[in-house]
């Protein structure tokens, strides 16, 4: 847990494991409480709740979560996550450790016309409020709606290149 307890300390945030539906496999996320309940709360849900969410997952391997048999290996599985999605550098301020992204996911502003189009850092929370604003079908809905002026967050992390390092998450 030395990544994930690093992840904590750097970027606050909740820790989460909890089993899948029908007994299935152990799923461990770090992220903004809210997240991990809109999480939870899906693919603890209904049929079409839990199949939307776990879509999402299955197609988008960035995300700072992973499964295993047991909690355990939920754990160890997202530590190792972590250990690819960032680099912890100890920091001198109010947090122990700095989460460095050995990845870049960006999404553009609004602009008016003539002005330059600038990018800023998508967040985990901002990816799940993608979803939580759709409908019933929230995954296969947002997918549906995300460019790079609607659902945004969204539209960077599905449009992410997955090399180097990162292909060891697909």
């Amino acid at each position: 847990m030395d990544h994930i307890q690093k992840y904590l300390e750097a970027e606050g945030g909740h820790f989460a494991v909890e089993q899948e539906r029908y007994g299935g496999s152990y799923r461990a996320i770090v992220c903004h409480r809210s997240a991990c309940e809109f999480i939870f709360d899906n693919l603890e849900g209904d049929d079409l709740e839990g199949t939307q969410m776990q879509s999402f997952f299955w197609d988008n391997p960035l995300f700072p979560s992973a499964t295993g048999n047991t909690t355990q290996e939920a754990i160890a599985s997202l530590d190792a996550k972590l250990k690819v999605l960032y680099t912890f550098k100890q920091d001198q301020g109010a947090r122990k450790w700095k989460a460095i992204p050995n990845f870049e996911l960006k999404a553009t502003h609004d602009c008016e016309d003539g002005e330059d189009q600038t990018q800023y850092d998508v967040s985990w929370l901002d990816i799940i409020n993608d979803l939580d604003d759709a409908g019933r079908w929230f995954y296969e809905e947002a997918k549906e709606e995300a460019t790079s002026s609607h659902r945004r967050d969204l539209h960077a992390l599905i449009n992410f290149k997955y090399t180097g390092d990162f292909l060891s998450l697909r």
